[in-house]
């Protein structure tokens, strides 16, 4: 349970940067 926490929280924050990235880039 505890790994699929982090891990989901590790997702959430990679993607919320991808997402910040492509509004720079933009």
């Amino acid at each position: 349970m505890n790994v699929k926490l982090l891990s989901g929280a590790l997702g959430a924050e990679i993607s919320g940067v991808d997402l910040k990235d492509a509004s720079l880039e933009n």
